[in-house]
């Protein structure tokens, strides 16, 4: 007679579906969690771009970004490198005094927005700020629902 814990099966299910994340998780009181979702599926690559639906076998006509058509349609253009997106960035950083840098992606941002500076207090700032920003630019251009 075998048994079976439950335990046991919900570890193995867990050790088998869990996708490892480099990045960490910031969770704060003052962004609201659909922000908080919607750049943890950037960080994953989960957001519904041209690129991201092209790789899933859905034809599409154009991978140049629409709205300013100077790279192609992906999470990390849509919020970090678009001409648009990183004249958002660069307010945020003059406004909390923090010379502009670039960065590659999402991931590379959330974990430069969790380590800088010496006061927890401006970095839930800052984190806050970008978080929002990034939700409301995922419900302008059509990537998250709008409340």
């Amino acid at each position: 007679m075998v048994f079976f814990r439950v335990c046991d099966l919900k570890a193995l299910i867990d050790s088998k579906l869990t996708i490892p994340i480099n990045n960490p998780t910031v969770w704060l009181h003052l962004v609201p969690i659909k922000c908080i979702s919607f750049v943890w599926r950037a960080c994953m690559g989960r957001i519904p771009t041209a690129v991201a639906l092209s790789r899933r076998g859905i034809n599409m006509s154009s991978t140049s970004y629409q709205m300013c058509f100077s790279g192609v349609d992906t999470a990390d253009h849509i919020l970090l490198n678009c001409p648009i997106a990183f004249d958002s960035l660069r307010w945020i950083f003059n406004w909390c005094d923090i010379s502009i840098q670039r960065f590659l992606s999402i991931s590379d941002f959330v974990n430069f927005a969790a380590s800088w500076g010496n006061y927890p207090k401006k970095r839930k700032i800052f984190i806050a700020i970008f978080y929002g920003v990034c939700g409301k630019q995922g419900t302008m251009y059509g990537l998250t629902k709008s409340n």
